[in-house]
């Protein structure tokens, strides 16, 4: 449910920003300070909250997981060098 309510105010702020970019420089958006903050800011404090809260990691399961094994150290052997022939 995180990753739903996460990614629709991801989605509002990505249609405030396309909108904002639409009119350029000069637009009421890219002049106004509130509305960054209410856009902009305000979802993504909002979809990050959500995942410190409840973290999809949380609702996984457990069993199946395997941990990464430990390193295991070959030694190299170097095939010894053939000495060419000299005639």
């Amino acid at each position: 449910m995180a990753v739903y309510v996460s990614s629709i105010l991801i989605m509002f702020r990505c249609f405030y920003r396309a909108s904002e970019f639409s009119e350029g420089i000069d637009g009421y958006p890219f002049r106004t300070e509130w509305l960054f903050w209410v856009f902009e800011s305000l979802p993504m404090i909002g979809a990050i909250s959500i995942f410190c809260i409840y973290h999809p990691s949380r609702f996984m399961a457990q069993e199946g997981v395997v941990a990464p094994k430990a390193p295991q150290s070959h030694s190299l052997t170097i095939p010894p060098v053939k000495e060419a022939n000299q005639g």
